[in-house]
Protein backbone atom coordinates (compact mmCIF):
# COMPACT_ATOMS: atom_id res chain seq x y z
CA UNK A 1 0.00 0.00 0.00
CA UNK A 2 1.02 3.56 -0.50
CA UNK A 3 1.42 5.97 2.10
CA UNK A 4 -1.84 7.38 3.65
CA UNK A 5 -4.09 4.94 1.53
CA UNK A 6 -5.80 4.10 4.82
CA UNK A 7 -6.70 7.58 5.96
CA UNK A 8 -7.47 8.33 2.51
CA UNK A 9 -10.20 5.29 2.86
CA UNK A 10 -11.00 6.38 5.96
CA UNK A 11 -12.28 9.75 4.96
CA UNK A 12 -14.10 8.19 1.99
CA UNK A 13 -15.73 6.09 4.30
CA UNK A 14 -17.08 9.03 7.00
CA UNK A 15 -18.07 10.80 3.46
CA UNK A 16 -20.57 7.68 2.83
CA UNK A 17 -21.68 7.42 6.13
CA UNK A 18 -22.93 11.08 6.17
CA UNK A 19 -24.52 10.97 2.57
CA UNK A 20 -26.60 7.91 3.15
CA UNK A 21 -28.89 9.52 5.46
CA UNK A 22 -29.02 12.10 3.00
CA UNK A 23 -29.90 10.12 0.48
CA UNK A 24 -32.55 7.90 2.27
CA UNK A 25 -34.13 10.98 3.24
CA UNK A 26 -34.67 12.39 -0.30
CA UNK A 27 -36.20 9.23 -1.60
CA UNK A 28 -38.15 8.50 1.86
CA UNK A 29 -41.55 9.05 -0.18
CA UNK A 30 -40.76 6.69 -2.75
CA UNK A 31 -40.05 4.20 -0.28
CA UNK A 32 -43.64 2.79 -0.35
CA UNK A 33 -43.06 -0.72 1.81
CA UNK A 34 -41.25 1.88 4.48
CA UNK A 35 -44.34 4.02 4.40
CA UNK A 36 -46.93 1.72 4.95
CA UNK A 37 -45.53 -1.56 7.01
CA UNK A 38 -45.25 -1.75 10.48
CA UNK A 39 -41.56 -1.68 11.39
CA UNK A 40 -40.82 -4.77 14.27
CA UNK A 41 -37.52 -4.50 16.14
CA UNK A 42 -35.77 -7.68 16.01
CA UNK A 43 -32.05 -8.67 17.22
CA UNK A 44 -29.64 -9.24 14.70
CA UNK A 45 -28.84 -12.59 15.41
CA UNK A 46 -32.94 -13.55 15.11
CA UNK A 47 -33.28 -16.34 12.46
CA UNK A 48 -37.03 -17.49 13.64
CA UNK A 49 -39.76 -14.59 14.72
CA UNK A 50 -42.98 -15.80 16.21
CA UNK A 51 -45.57 -13.92 16.07
CA UNK A 52 -48.70 -13.91 18.17
CA UNK A 53 -52.16 -14.03 16.20
CA UNK A 54 -55.63 -13.80 17.84
CA UNK A 55 -58.68 -15.58 17.23
CA UNK A 56 -62.16 -14.54 18.79
CA UNK A 57 -63.78 -17.61 20.31
CA UNK A 58 -68.03 -17.52 21.27
CA UNK A 59 -70.60 -16.15 19.58
CA UNK A 60 -70.03 -12.82 20.09
CA UNK A 61 -73.00 -10.16 20.90
CA UNK A 62 -75.83 -12.31 21.19
CA UNK A 63 -79.74 -10.60 21.51
CA UNK A 64 -81.12 -12.22 25.03
CA UNK A 65 -84.14 -11.80 27.22
CA UNK A 66 -83.43 -9.35 29.77
CA UNK A 67 -80.98 -10.83 32.66
CA UNK A 68 -80.70 -13.89 30.45
CA UNK A 69 -76.77 -14.78 30.63
CA UNK A 70 -74.96 -14.53 27.62
CA UNK A 71 -72.64 -17.61 26.35
CA UNK A 72 -69.18 -15.43 26.54
CA UNK A 73 -66.64 -14.08 23.66
CA UNK A 74 -62.97 -14.48 24.68
CA UNK A 75 -59.72 -15.00 22.32
CA UNK A 76 -56.92 -17.74 21.52
CA UNK A 77 -53.56 -16.90 20.63
CA UNK A 78 -51.82 -19.08 18.49
CA UNK A 79 -47.87 -18.68 17.66
CA UNK A 80 -46.82 -18.46 13.64
CA UNK A 81 -42.53 -18.92 13.20
CA UNK A 82 -41.51 -17.12 10.65
CA UNK A 83 -38.50 -16.98 9.31
CA UNK A 84 -35.66 -14.21 8.81
CA UNK A 85 -34.41 -12.84 5.88
CA UNK A 86 -32.42 -9.92 4.22
CA UNK A 87 -32.62 -8.20 1.24
CA UNK A 88 -29.25 -7.64 0.48
CA UNK A 89 -27.07 -6.51 -2.93
CA UNK A 90 -22.64 -5.76 -3.78
CA UNK A 91 -20.75 -4.53 -5.53
CA UNK A 92 -16.65 -4.92 -5.63
CA UNK A 93 -14.28 -2.31 -6.29
CA UNK A 94 -10.17 -2.35 -6.41
CA UNK A 95 -8.39 0.19 -4.70
CA UNK A 96 -7.01 1.26 -7.61
CA UNK A 97 -10.42 2.95 -9.20
CA UNK A 98 -11.23 4.36 -5.77
CA UNK A 99 -7.96 6.20 -5.92
CA UNK A 100 -8.70 7.72 -9.51
CA UNK A 101 -12.51 8.18 -8.55
CA UNK A 102 -13.50 8.02 -5.09
CA UNK A 103 -17.27 9.01 -6.26
CA UNK A 104 -17.48 5.61 -8.20
CA UNK A 105 -18.51 3.89 -4.63
CA UNK A 106 -20.88 6.54 -4.16
CA UNK A 107 -22.63 5.26 -7.54
CA UNK A 108 -22.38 2.17 -7.08
CA UNK A 109 -24.05 2.72 -3.16
CA UNK A 110 -26.63 5.34 -5.28
CA UNK A 111 -27.77 1.71 -7.21
CA UNK A 112 -27.67 -0.84 -4.67
CA UNK A 113 -29.74 1.01 -2.44
CA UNK A 114 -32.24 1.80 -5.33
CA UNK A 115 -32.02 -2.31 -6.28
CA UNK A 116 -32.92 -2.87 -2.39
CA UNK A 117 -35.41 -0.07 -2.19
CA UNK A 118 -37.44 -1.23 -5.27
CA UNK A 119 -37.09 -5.24 -4.13
CA UNK A 120 -38.68 -4.03 -0.97
CA UNK A 121 -41.74 -2.22 -2.74
CA UNK A 122 -42.32 -5.18 -5.47
CA UNK A 123 -42.45 -7.62 -1.92
CA UNK A 124 -44.78 -5.27 -0.39
CA UNK A 125 -47.40 -5.22 -3.45
CA UNK A 126 -46.83 -8.52 -4.99
CA UNK A 127 -45.16 -10.62 -2.23
CA UNK A 128 -43.41 -13.25 -2.77
CA UNK A 129 -44.73 -17.62 -2.21
CA UNK A 130 -41.26 -18.81 -1.81
CA UNK A 131 -40.93 -17.03 0.94
CA UNK A 132 -44.35 -17.35 2.66
CA UNK A 133 -44.85 -13.01 1.81
CA UNK A 134 -48.22 -12.59 0.73
CA UNK A 135 -48.01 -9.13 -0.23
CA UNK A 136 -51.02 -6.59 -0.34
CA UNK A 137 -51.98 -8.10 -3.60
CA UNK A 138 -52.17 -11.62 -1.88
CA UNK A 139 -53.68 -9.97 1.00
CA UNK A 140 -56.59 -8.63 -1.08
CA UNK A 141 -57.24 -11.59 -2.67
CA UNK A 142 -57.57 -13.62 0.30
CA UNK A 143 -59.75 -11.23 2.08
CA UNK A 144 -63.61 -12.69 1.82
CA UNK A 145 -65.10 -9.55 3.40
CA UNK A 146 -64.01 -7.19 0.30
CA UNK A 147 -61.78 -6.70 -2.71
CA UNK A 148 -59.28 -4.34 -4.00
CA UNK A 149 -61.07 -2.65 -7.03
CA UNK A 150 -59.27 0.65 -7.50
CA UNK A 151 -55.73 1.73 -6.98
CA UNK A 152 -54.81 5.21 -5.60
CA UNK A 153 -52.18 7.24 -7.74
CA UNK A 154 -50.47 10.29 -6.61
CA UNK A 155 -51.39 13.73 -7.74
CA UNK A 156 -48.45 15.45 -6.63
CA UNK A 157 -45.78 13.51 -4.84
CA UNK A 158 -43.56 16.23 -3.98
CA UNK A 159 -46.33 17.94 -1.84
CA UNK A 160 -48.86 16.68 0.47
CA UNK A 161 -50.48 13.45 -0.03
CA UNK A 162 -53.57 13.89 -2.35
CA UNK A 163 -55.56 10.76 -4.29
CA UNK A 164 -56.92 10.73 -7.56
Amino acid sequence: MIQGDAQTLQHKIEQWKKKLPDYISKLEDSIISRKILPVRKIGADVMWDNVEHFDRTGEGAQILAKGAVPKGSGSVATYVPFQMYQIVDGFKIHEKDLKLDAEVKSRNLEIILNNIHRKENILTIAGDTPHNIKGIVGAAAANTLGQATRTAVWTNPAAARYYD
